[in-house]
């Protein structure tokens, strides 16, 4: 209750701000997103097979000729196998669903004039919050993996199963062309900085296997490590240790946007908001 009340207060901030300076863009954009984690490829050069699409819908004001705000609503998916990857030595893979709410400010540091309007290049940062739930594909369909605790979360002295609403700090940047007197075409790059590791299910928890298959079930057990199919072996007592490496998890999205100023009126200039 209290995040929901928090994100309708952050978008009627926007907004009203928006309407306040006298411009408000409402966009949509398209393209891909990577995932960088425990399950991603162990070599640069196979990074581009793990591209995933992603799409959203933005409202974009500008407090300044520098300054910009930007609401933005993303929707992707992540994964990552490490039989693709070069890392087979766990036999896992994942997949992730992606709902992002992001609140960004945007910088625009250089400004160069063209006949439609200045071409803006621009730095970004802000917070994010998304809601994930990470999933496997095992004898032929997908099981999804916080619930079963496969790290011994939820096990009386182990952590609580993780959360799947999580928070992340954007940052990136990208270049805005404005294609018209209402128009403009954005191309952006940003990361996302999360602050846990279990975007892929993978972590440094460690539990062994007596005590998983006790606590969490056999489901839990053979979900936690799956070398015992590469051998052709059935499901059975797995080595004690981290799956993982010590990092957090990120994530990448790359898009094409174009977004069209709700504010401009059919002489060209501002139309004013609405009073409540």
């Amino acid at each position: 209750m209290f995040r929901s009340l928090c994100t309708t207060l952050l978008t009627l901030f926007v907004v009203s701000l928006a309407c306040a300076q006298g411009n408000l863009e409402l966009g949509v954009n398209f393209g891909g997103s990577l995932y960088n984690g425990d399950l991603s490829p162990a070599f640069n050069r196979d990074y581009p097979k793990f591209i995933e699409p992603a799409a959203g819908v933005f409202l974009r004001t500008d407090f300044s000729r520098r300054l910009s705000g930007r609401l933005h609503f993303h929707q992707t998916r992540l994964r990552g196998n490490d039989i693709e990857t070069g890392r087979n030595f766990r036999n896992l893979n994942f997949r992730n669903n992606i709902s992002e709410l992001a609140a960004m400010i945007e910088f625009n540091f250089l400004n160069i004039n063209s006949s439609n309007g200045p071409i803006q290049f621009f730095v970004e940062g802000g917070l994010a919050a998304f809601h994930h739930n990470p999933k496997t594909f095992y004898q032929g369909t997908y099981i999804e993996l916080q619930q079963l605790g496969t790290e011994g979360q939820g096990i009386p002295g182990f952590p609580d199963n993780y959360n799947k609403l999580q928070y992340a700090i954007p940052g990136g940047g990208g270049i805005k062309i404005p294609v018209g007197p209402s128009a403009k075409i954005t191309l952006e790059a940003a990361a996302r900085k999360l602050f846990f590791d279990y975007i892929d299910d993978v972590g440094t928890g460690i539990v062994s296997y007596d005590e998983l298959l006790a606590g969490n079930g056999e489901l839990a057990t053979i979900l936690h490590d799956r070398t015992f199919e590469l051998v052709g072996e059935e499901p059975g007592p797995f080595p004690t240790g981290a799956r993982g490496g010590d990092f957090d998890d990120w994530y990448y999205i790359f898009s094409v946007g174009v977004s069209w100023n709700l504010t401009v009126t059919s002489s060209g200039g501002n139309a004013r908001c609405p009073k409540f």
